[in-house]
């Protein structure tokens, strides 16, 4: 999702904002990186799972099934529009080693589309506008929620608590194939590891678990919407 992250520079006159969907970013991503905080309010219309291969397994969204479905910009309902904490706070990013106490924000190098409606990230005297508070908010909220749970994360791993997910779905005129998700194996719920986890981690952890189970049902809604791009 990040073309060129660089130092964000306190008090950059240059540096403006516009609304997520105004970046073209492109490919746009299928997944994106989530944190626990925001499963609860995710799971209504995003499946949640997990990538491995890093440290610290990945939580993500499945917020498309393939690259130009932009799900994540659509208008819910005519009201509103969800999205993850990394969506809200882009162009902003940071490297986390997931120990380190201050962290430097990034900004990724990528400009808004011509036309964009922008604002200053900074106001005249060098400090930071709403908005770019706003987005360093989401970016940290991001971070520890992430943090807190880390240790579940790696847990479940080392108890082989995932399996694969293989998205891949195909019709007359269309494929759609996603790699490399992970989600829990059933018969992990209700097992003496899983209650050894609640015990070690918590409330949060048992919560976490169950949005997941419950989330992966979304992915009917992304099928729907791809059927109807299709038509």
């Amino acid at each position: 999702m990040y073309s060129d992250p660089r130092k964000l520079e306190r008090g950059d006159p240059l540096l403006t904002l516009a609304a997520p969907a105004d970046y073209p970013i492109d490919p746009e991503p299928c997944t994106v990186s989530v944190a626990p905080v925001e499963v609860p309010r995710l799971i209504d219309r995003f499946p949640v799972a997990w990538r491995l291969g890093q440290k610290v397994p990945d939580l993500v969204a499945i917020i498309g099934l393939r690259p130009d479905q932009s799900y994540w910009r659509r208008v819910r309902d005519g009201v509103s529009t969800v999205r993850p904490l990394l969506i809200e706070a882009y162009p902003l990013t940071t490297l986390d080693d997931g120990v380190t106490e201050k962290l430097p924000v990034l900004v990724d190098g990528l400009s808004p589309r011509t036309g964009a409606a922008c604002v200053p990230a900074f106001r005249e005297d060098g400090s930071a506008s709403p908005e770019l508070d706003r987005r360093c908010q989401a970016l940290w909220t991001f971070i520890r929620s992430r943090r807190a749970l880390a240790g579940l994360f790696s847990d479940l791993e080392a108890r082989q608590a995932f399996v694969p997910w293989a998205l891949d779905f195909r019709s007359e005129t269309d494929s759609v194939s996603i790699e490399g998700l992970f989600v829990l194996r059933p018969e992990f719920d209700g097992s003496q590891d899983q209650r050894d986890l609640i015990a070690t981690h918590g409330w949060a952890a048992a919560q976490l678990m169950s949005l997941h189970r419950i989330s992966l049902h979304r992915i009917k809604s992304l099928l729907k919407d791809l059927s109807a791009r299709a038509a």
